[in-house]
């Protein structure tokens, strides 16, 4: 519920608060909250004109995290707002690197989740 309530916020505050053009286009795919609420993991994807600018878009919201930590405190009810890190989603990042490893091991999917040699 806090994980998804930060997402949200933290979305929305990127969206239509933050000015930096490097935060951009950015996608939160997902967040890890901390059991005693003090720290947030927010896993992040950003593209523009298919290009990958993550790394650029990590380095803004890095720098942007200040401000999006005290807008965090005056748009959810809780006790101590955690701090936030952001870090790079190589989800799909990874799953390409598979899909062409299985390639070249000749591999083919079928388009259903499965292969055949």
């Amino acid at each position: 519920m806090v994980a998804a309530t930060l997402q949200r916020e933290v979305s929305t505050i990127i969206l239509e608060e933050v000015k930096d053009p490097d935060c951009a286009g950015v996608t939160i795919t997902a967040v890890h909250v901390s059991r005693d609420f003090s720290h947030a993991i927010l896993s992040v994807r950003a593209r523009a004109d298919k290009l990958d600018v993550t790394k650029q878009a990590l380095a803004g919201l890095n720098r942007a995290s200040p401000f999006i930590r005290r807008e965090l405190s005056s748009r959810i009810a809780l006790r101590k707002v955690p701090a936030l890190r952001f870090i790079e989603d190589r989800g799909l990042v990874e799953s390409v690197r598979v899909s062409e490893l299985l390639r070249s091991l000749g591999f083919e999917g079928d388009g259903n989740g499965s292969t055949e040699l």
